[in-house]
């Protein structure tokens, strides 16, 4: 994908440079005329990067907030591109220094709503990265538990609808170094069951508190 998008960059670059030589051979002989050549494939380049920048950025994920600005920054660019071009016509007989300071105002106008979409993107972003056991097969282990340890069935039955219910979401828990504890106790508990008495589910309670703050 990113091989065939430089290509379509070089295909719209190329058209620019080749229709402005047909339409006046001796276009590249001032340099006004470079110059606005050379800021209408600027132009081009902007508007390929709107559309791409984003989707290479995040091109192993499936999904993300950044996806849901791109029309509105495509949209943006493309409307100051519009106007960047007005702009370069109609100012064609001032001096290069208001045609300058015009372009510049266009760009810092655009470049700030742009930026203003990306940070709001930022922001509603979460991090979607999970703990390697859920808390549902957590749950699962528990459930395993209670089979395993009759005596402590009910215990344990409370302990697995807390960890269902009172646990936040597995988001919130991948970093978490007391969800992990709690999962080494747990697995342990198992190889062990026989052992696991109520001083180590109120631990195990304990833990599952320290994980809800």
């Amino acid at each position: 994908m990113s091989v065939l998008s430089f290509l379509i960059l070089c295909v719209l670059e190329a058209t620019v440079l080749l229709t402005a030589y047909i339409y006046d051979p001796q276009i590249f002989a001032e340099m006004d005329n470079i110059f606005r050549v050379i800021w209408v494939m600027v132009l081009v380049l902007a508007n390929w990067l709107a559309s791409t920048v984003i989707f290479f950025k995040n091109k192993n994920i499936t999904k993300s907030p950044d996806f849901g600005v791109v029309p509105a920054i495509n949209i943006s660019v493309f409307i100051w591109s519009i106007l960047s071009v007005l702009a370069m016509v109609f100012l064609a007989d001032f001096s290069m220094s208001t045609h300058m300071i015009v372009q510049v105002i266009l760009a810092g106008g655009i470049a700030f709503l742009v930026l203003s979409m990306m940070l709001g993107s930022a922001a509603a972003k979460t991090d979607h990265t999970l703990p390697k056991i859920l808390k549902t097969d957590l749950a699962i282990l528990v459930k395993q538990l209670e089979h395993q340890n009759p005596k402590q069935s009910e215990l344990l039955k409370s302990l697995r609808e807390k960890i269902l219910y009172s646990l936040p979401h597995d988001s919130k828990l991948a970093h978490s170094k007391d969800y992990q504890e709690l999962v080494e106790r747990i697995q342990i508990a198992i190889q062990d069951s026989p052992k696991l008495n109520k001083i180590e589910i109120q631990k195990l309670n304990k833990i599952i508190n320290n994980c809800s703050r």
